[in-house]
């Protein structure tokens, strides 16, 4: 449905050369069966698969329990794609568990914490909107120039 690009020999290449492979351990399985025989706890995950929002919301089930107290869950085409734009709206802007929710081009990250503060949900709720007001930008497709310009707002914001 999606075709296949194979880009896990780059993948570890890059791990090599970015000297952290003491660090980092490549896994060629779907995020799923993955999940389900990782029993270390999780620092820091990036999810990137399939944008549809059942699939995204798999993928954010199956690891978030494994992501430890201040831990940083990433997750990619955040900002146009519907699946996973919802599935951040629901499970993370909108959610008791995460603070310092932030985004930068398509990837929205996050820390997760046992329990925010209404401050931290505040803020979420305002970076969310942050987020949609900067996709308007992009889907109405104004110039880069201006896109730029909205960028560098939101930072200071």
């Amino acid at each position: 449905m999606y075709g296949e690009v194979y880009t896990f020999e780059e993948f570890k290449k890059n791990i090599k050369n970015a000297n952290i492979s003491d660090i980092v351990i490549p896994i060629k399985k779907t995020s799923k069966e993955t999940a389900e025989n990782f029993n270390e706890p999780v620092e820091l995950i990036f999810i990137d698969g399939i944008h549809e929002y059942e699939l995204i919301k798999l993928d954010f089930e199956a690891w978030f329990p494994k992501v430890i107290d201040r831990g940083i869950m990433a997750f990619h085409d955040t900002v146009l794609l519907s699946g996973p734009r919802k599935v951040m709206a629901k499970y993370v802007y909108k959610s008791k568990f995460f603070k310092n929710v932030k985004f930068i081009d398509s990837i929205t990250y996050c820390q997760k914490v046992e329990r925010n503060f209404l401050k931290d949900r505040i803020k979420n709720r305002y970076v969310l909107l942050l987020k949609n007001f900067y996709g308007l930008f992009l889907i109405l497709r104004f110039p880069k120039r201006i896109i730029i310009a909205v960028e560098k707002l939101i930072e200071l914001l």
